[in-house]
């Protein structure tokens, strides 16, 4: 169910803009650090680093009316650079009830919350702060470094990603 959740949250990035200017995630080129909190729990910082070329790939996604093929839309709305929605999204085996929210802090800064549900009740939280750090360095660019793991380049982790039966979309 976790992969499923990061999933959904990597899927914010497909919602709508509608006629929002501005997205509710920034997608500025640049390195850009994530910090993640499951359930309370702190997880690695992780520093990511992305071309002009993925981050105007970004902003189209944005503007998609795509969701994650997992699942259905109960719920989407945009409005200025804040974002809500609610899914339910079929993970091997089990149905999982999800809701969100995203918004966009300023052209260097994002944040955005993912809940899982049960019954109507929170079983599952996922938060996540981005903060735009600058330019990237040159050996740097469309990587992403993992504390722990090391640097690694976007075309890496999907195929890792893909070989531990999930997706991950630049």
């Amino acid at each position: 169910m976790y992969r499923l959740c990061l999933l959904v949250l990597t899927g914010l990035m497909a919602l709508p803009a509608g006629a929002a200017e501005v997205s509710p995630f920034a997608t500025k080129p640049g390195q850009w650090e994530m910090k993640t909190q499951h359930n309370g729990k702190a997880m690695p910082v992780i520093r990511t680093c992305v071309d002009e070329e993925t981050a105007t790939q970004a902003e189209k996604t944005l503007a998609s009316p795509e969701i994650p093929k997992e699942c259905k839309a109960l719920s989407q709305h945009i409005k200025g650079q804040e974002m809500r929605f609610e899914y339910v999204c079929d993970d091997p085996g089990q149905q999982v009830h999800v809701r969100g929210q995203g918004r966009r802090l300023s052209e260097n800064a994002f944040e955005s919350q993912l809940e899982t549900l049960e019954n109507g009740q929170v079983t599952g939280t996922t938060l996540i702060a981005g903060q735009w750090l600058g330019a990237c360095s040159a050996q740097a660019r469309n990587t992403i470094d993992i504390p722990g793991v090391g640097q690694m380049d976007m075309d890496q982790l999907e195929r890792m990603a893909k070989e531990l039966g999930g997706t991950a979309g630049r």
